[in-house]
């Protein structure tokens, strides 16, 4: 592989820690997240994946494994820090909450480029409070950051802005623009120059 395009126009949310680990070869070892104290600018985790922990959350106490690795997959290739591959991630605004966190880890810890539509703008943690009647009050409680601690507010805005009509497909304007930049790089990276041309 001399490229990637990770295409998250329609990872709605979910559970983050199986994301990670899917990604974790590509991440590589580390902390590739955080999240901020709400109001406060305080980091109160990161969240990052390792070959040990899996998955994990550090609350400032250690890592503490939230979804582990299977038998033999720690011991497969994983791409370093400051690998010199580029990285497009696709954006739109069906890119919602642990898939907008997913696109923050991407970018934080591995300087991907983001083409797209801005996403949803769940970029909150939230916490359950049970209620004496049974209820259930749901409230964000702290912020998504990137792992250096930068907040997010709202919805991520791709660094190139591209529109695409409708529902999105494989061969759309951003998907067309996040490949071409890829290429781009690559190209520049193995100095082919202006071979190939196009525009």
């Amino acid at each position: 592989m001399r490229g990637w395009v990770i295409d998250l126009r329609l990872n709605g949310g979910g559970n983050l820690w199986p994301m990670l680990l899917g990604a974790a070869p590509l991440l590589g070892e580390g902390p590739v997240m955080a999240t901020v104290v709400a109001g406060k600018g305080e980091i109160e985790s990161r969240y990052g994946v390792t070959r040990e922990h899996g998955a994990w959350i550090d609350w400032g106490r250690g890592l503490e494994t939230q979804l582990a690795l299977e038998d033999g997959v720690a011991e497969r290739s994983w791409e370093p820090r400051g690998r010199a591959e580029p990285i497009a991630v696709v954006l739109g605004p069906w890119t919602m909450s642990s898939g907008e966190a997913l696109a923050i880890a991407m970018a934080s810890s591995r300087g991907a480029r983001t083409f797209g539509e801005p996403t949803a703008g769940l970029t909150t943690i939230t916490n359950v409070f049970p209620l004496s009647d049974g209820s259930m009050l749901i409230l964000p409680v702290s912020q998504m950051a990137g792992v250096d601690g930068k907040v997010v507010s709202g919805r991520l805005t791709p660094d190139v802005v591209v529109e695409f009509s409708g529902w999105p497909e494989a061969g759309d304007s951003a998907s067309e623009a996040a490949r071409r930049w890829v290429a781009e790089r690559i190209n520049a990276s193995s100095g082919a120059g202006g071979a190939g041309g196009g525009g």
